[in-house]
């Protein structure tokens, strides 16, 4: 019997053999530095704020993404869509892209026969959108920066920006981040009907006063929309609870339906301090255990941001994970891997053949060890990641590894941790 995803393909191909439906039906936004993409493995680029006044929805539809729109109906690959036509590149069928993934999706594969009918001009959406407030964040995730972290923002302008990597970011005037911000409360009340999930980022979202102001102003809605908030979970616990309080308010008032809750993690211990910086790992696994055990149902998801440091770990950390959820919690919680794609000397298509073999071993073992203790979707993520780890190396090797070392000594420099010791095969 034909699967859900493989249907989905189906369905695409009749249209075109590069069409995604998050391009018409996804869209993030960043409203601290007015900056959007179709979905995270996109680039983002300027909204147009000229255009805000004489077209509102040019905060959802920029003339990058109409681009791009064009580009896929004519069967063309955009190149700012690399990530899924590197995984479809692969002979395997079982290798799904999140092309095919995010457009069969509750919230765009209903929108489908109307987009089809209407031969791809119809308005259907966003039916999925994802915000970002502010750049407030107490952590410096290793593979993060200024754009989205103002710990990082305060580590470069105290001990100036590191050798290995680009910190150029953009950033609004007040007037212009208040008019962008402004523009979006206008537009959001008559958005929110046809919204089918809302996701809420950051930053730390839960340090941002707008974040709060989203939850309030949802109180009146009454869209039952599915409601998704990322966290780092390394906030004060009472962040928790009074995050749980307002979940149970807007569910019991109709306003959300599903809930979820998503969060970052993709080692153990002291491991996953060093990658994310700031992280209190006892503080969140008791964070954590705070949901899973909540009275207010909601789902919990864990990303997995899968780089080169996470070569020598990930096989402990998937174990942990299976173990963890073996415990058996009121709330379900699932595991969202994904590879990273910035900086280059991280990514894993350009870690060394040895690297590839060994995490590619990890990630079979565990497929093979603990098959039907994790999802289908599970299983079609850690397959895209074994994908990924088959490709071609894109980059110099030789750079890459020189760029990998400088940047674990300026690590090791600025932080006090064994860096080197910890994430090369040589510190072994």
């Amino acid at each position: 019997m034909e699967s859900k995803l493989q249907e989905t393909l189906r369905q695409l191909n009749q249209v075109s053999p590069s069409i995604c439906l998050a391009k018409w039906l996804h869209t993030t936004i960043h409203l601290h530095s007015g900056m959007t993409h179709s979905c995270y493995h996109n680039p983002p680029h300027k909204i147009e704020l000229d255009n805000l006044t004489q077209n509102p929805k040019s905060i959802f539809w920029t003339e990058t993404k109409k681009r791009h729109q064009t580009q896929m109906l004519l069967g063309q690959k955009p190149k700012d869509c690399q990530f899924c036509w590197t995984i479809e590149a692969q002979p395997q069928s079982e290798h799904l892209s999140d092309r095919i993934i995010k457009s069969s999706a509750d919230w765009a594969a209903p929108s489908f026969p109307i987009l089809k009918e209407s031969h791809f001009k119809a308005d259907p959406g966003p039916t999925y959108l994802e915000v970002s407030f502010s750049r407030v964040c107490q952590m410096k995730c290793v593979y993060c920066g200024p754009h989205y972290s103002t710990a990082w923002q305060n580590e470069i302008e105290s001990n100036g920006p590191f050798a290995t990597l680009e910190h150029n970011f953009e950033s609004l005037s007040p007037a212009d981040e208040l008019k962008i911000k402004n523009h979006f409360f206008q537009i959001l009340p008559e958005s929110i009907n046809r919204l089918k999930v809302l996701r809420i980022t950051g930053g730390e979202p839960l340090l941002a006063p707008e974040f709060w102001k989203m939850l309030e102003q949802l109180e009146d809605s009454k869209s039952g929309l599915e409601l998704m908030i990322n966290t780092n979970l390394s906030v004060p616990e009472s962040r928790i609870q009074k995050l749980i309080s307002a979940i149970a308010s807007l569910k019991k008032n109709g306003a959300v339906g599903k809930v979820k809750i998503i969060t970052s993690l993709e080692a153990i211990e002291a491991k996953a301090e060093m990658i994310r910086f700031g992280l209190d790992y006892n503080l969140f696994l008791r964070n954590f255990s705070l949901l899973v055990s909540s009275e207010t149902a909601f789902e919990i998801s864990i990303t997995s941001t899968v780089s080169r440091l996470s070569v020598r770990s990930y096989g402990d950390f998937l174990n942990f994970f299976t173990q963890f959820r073996e415990k058996g919690f009121k709330n379900n919680f699932i595991l969202d891997p994904s590879p990273l794609k910035k900086p280059d000397f991280l990514n894993l298509i350009n870690i060394n053949q040895n690297e590839k073999n060994y995490l590619t071993s990890q990630i079979e073992t565990y497929l093979s060890c603990h098959f039907g203790k994790y999802t289908p979707l599970e299983g079609v993520k850690l397959n895209a990641l074994l994908s990924v780890l088959k490709s071609p190396t894109q980059e110099n090797q030789s750079a890459m590894e020189r760029q990998y070392i400088q940047f674990l000594k300026e690590l090791e420099s600025r932080y006090r941790k064994p860096y080197f010791e910890t994430f090369t095969a040589r510190g072994e």
